[in-house]
């Protein structure tokens, strides 16, 4: 699993090429000292249907292959210096990761 990663401006876009992961996002209310409780939404992306998630700036994401092999593409507005001027990142506990 990698998760949490959010970003307060930044867009990405996350196509699976290959095989599929699971997604989860969630909406932060704080990005210095978010709540513990927040809810979860999980995606499926599965390259056997062919679709394009985005996700905007204020939002913690976390993914995870579910077979072996799995690829995924993620694209973004931002360069890589301005990408990492917006990262947060948060420990892989911090929410319940759902499968």
């Amino acid at each position: 699993i990698r998760a949490w990663q959010a970003h307060t401006k930044e867009k990405k876009w996350f196509y699976c090429n290959s095989g599929a992961f699971v997604i989860n996002l969630i909406e932060l209310d704080n990005f210095e000292h978010p709540s513990d409780n927040l809810k979860t939404q999980k995606i499926l992306l599965n390259s056997a249907v062919p679709m394009v998630l985005e996700i905007s700036g204020g939002y913690a994401n976390g993914f995870k292959a579910t077979q072996e092999g799995s690829k995924l593409l993620v694209f973004s507005n931002f360069s890589l210096d301005e990408s990492k001027a917006d990262d947060f990142r948060y420990p892989a506990d911090q929410w319940s990761f759902e499968p």
